[in-house]
């Protein structure tokens, strides 16, 4: 369950040169969750960039009232299901005259997809599940157990991230980073060092709607601003084609891909600073 400390080497360096704001999506890290029959579903995400857009003043509006270009271009820089979110953004206000100026995605592939045909098994697994809980008393999802430490949070962390397979690691460096965004006191007694995670544990749900991989690639082909796209070859296990699907889908692009990188390659000391040398050239050759 990443957060803005994913942001944690990249964001200081973009910030050397730019106005940066790192968002946390809703029930991730630090943000509010959603409540025990609250949903999480990517139109929600995609509502909280535009209301962060809007509360930073980066989403101007036209003499008809549709956004436009604001004063600085605005450029969407986002890792995993984040840039997934961002490219949908991206791609819905591709029409309002440079409302977005560019999309920088970090091993961001688009939206987790299943056959149509599938639909009716996955509401049902989702419905039922749901109402089991609810009849046994649980309708909210359980909250986090205790961990002796944020160290002992990094390592879990880390260990999770290679127990996916694929080659897949996260260091205990990047872990750190991220977790600190994510945990609070387990208990009011400030000598205990205890942490739990943050995040919204209802997360984990089965989701009820999926779209498919036609609507996905749709989405990234509607994206017309400048874009550049990471690939780690150890990053998250998509399916070769469906990689090279969403990038032909996307369209041209400044691309960088990483041999050896995990799926947090922006994080992980041993390709931090590469990334950030290529998003920060990447944004040096917007437009002003």
């Amino acid at each position: 369950m990443d957060n803005a400390g994913s942001f944690a080497r990249l964001a200081p360096r973009l910030a050397e040169t730019c106005h940066v704001a790192a968002v946390t999506l809703p029930g991730h890290g630090l943000s509010d969750h959603a409540g025990p029959s609250g949903e999480y579903h990517q139109a929600l995400n995609v509502d909280a960039v535009l209301r962060s857009l809007n509360h930073l003043g980066w989403l101007q509006a036209g003499e008809d009232g549709r956004p436009v270009r604001p004063d600085v271009p605005v450029v969407l820089v986002g890792h995993s299901m984040g840039a997934a979110v961002l490219a949908s953004v991206a791609s819905g206000l591709a029409g309002c005259k440079g409302a977005v100026a560019g999309l920088a995605l970090i091993e961001g592939h688009g939206f987790y997809t299943r056959p149509a045909e599938e639909a009716a098994g996955v509401m049902r697994r989702a419905v039922e599940g749901r109402a089991t809980a609810m009849l046994a008393g649980q309708g909210e999802a359980r909250g986090p157990r205790a961990l002796p430490s944020l160290a002992a949070a990094a390592e879990r962390r880390s260990a999770n991230v290679k127990a996916l397979g694929d080659g897949q690691s996260l260091s205990i460096e990047g872990a750190e980073a991220l977790v600190a965004w994510g945990l609070r006191p387990a208990t009011d007694d400030e000598d205990d060092e205890s942490v739990a995670f943050t995040h919204d544990a209802g997360l984990r749900r089965q989701s009820m709607w999926y779209t498919t991989e036609e609507q996905v690639c749709a989405v990234l082909g509607g994206v017309a601003q400048r874009s550049m796209l990471v690939t780690a070859s150890c990053g998250w296990p998509w399916k070769a084609a469906a990689i090279a699907a969403r990038a032909e889908a996307l369209g041209p692009v400044r691309e960088l891909r990483l041999v050896g990188a995990g799926h947090h390659p922006h994080l992980d000391p041993l390709t931090a600073g590469l990334v950030a040398d290529n998003v920060c050239e990447f944004l040096e050759s917007m437009p002003r």
